[in-house]
């Protein structure tokens, strides 16, 4: 019977558990818990944390390609 450790609530079973974590506390939840509750699929709105700084690196790299193109062409390199 896993019990919480965010809060005084106790569960049955794991699966359980796991939804409550991802529905109560998806903002609080450490890395392994994280983790955990997105490998089980137990909530479709707690998402990793790695996937923000990937698609931020991604807009990053397209600014720069996109100003390092406006920059070529208006300064008459191309």
């Amino acid at each position: 019977m896993p019990d919480c450790d965010y809060c005084a609530a106790s569960f049955d079973d794991e699966d359980a558990y796991l939804e409550h974590l991802a529905i109560e506390h998806a903002g609080e939840l450490g890395r392994i818990d994280r983790r955990r509750v997105v490998d089980r699929g137990a909530h479709e709105t707690v998402t990793d944390g790695d996937s923000f700084v990937r698609y931020g690196l991604a807009i990053s790299i397209v600014f720069i390609v996109v100003g390092a193109v406006g920059y070529a062409v208006t300064s008459g390199l191309v």
